[in-house]
């Protein structure tokens, strides 16, 4: 009968905190408005970039450079799923290499937010030289207020050959 209560308690309390999770993204965003980075818009910005390489190279984007924070969210929300290539990691995941990045074009993304800023320009100045550099601005908005705005540094570097 214990394990039963106890299953009961946890629905409860999930359910409960499920219909206040957007009051709570709401609140913070309201009360903090710059200091939230986890509610930047990585979907949006996934979603702008891969239908940007699809406009200029008529296929998939295949590898995206940047930090695991960045580079992995590309992954998940393009319907793409570019591989990651994370810059001066010491182990790589072996998804990809920077080998295959440069055959294949990638994207490269370094955060303005980010602490790591001067490093990712540095990478992406040795190894996307001839990139095509934008800067694209992404915010949320949580029930009306507004969620922090971030600007990306972005290098298109096209496929070999």
């Amino acid at each position: 009968m214990a394990l039963f209560h106890l299953s009961w308690l946890w629905l409860v309390i999930t359910l409960a905190v499920l219909v206040a999770s957007p009051y709570i993204a709401a609140r913070e965003i309201a009360a903090n408005p710059n200091g939230s980075s986890g509610y930047g818009a990585r979907s949006e910005l996934a979603r702008e970039l891969t239908q940007d390489w699809q406009t200029r190279f008529h296929s998939r984007w295949a590898v995206v450079a940047g930090t695991t924070e960045i580079g992995e969210p590309m992954t998940f929300y393009s319907p793409d799923h570019p591989a990651p290539f994370t810059p001066g990691e010491i182990w790589s995941s072996g998804l990809t290499s920077l080998a295959e990045a440069k055959r294949l074009g990638f994207i490269g993304i370094c955060d303005t937010t980010d602490q790591r800023l001067p490093t990712c320009e540095a990478w992406m100045k040795a190894n996307a030289a001839n990139a095509e550099q934008l800067v694209i601005n992404t915010q949320r908005f949580f029930q009306g207020h507004a969620g922090p705005s971030i600007s990306w540094k972005i290098y298109i570097v096209p496929p070999a050959g």
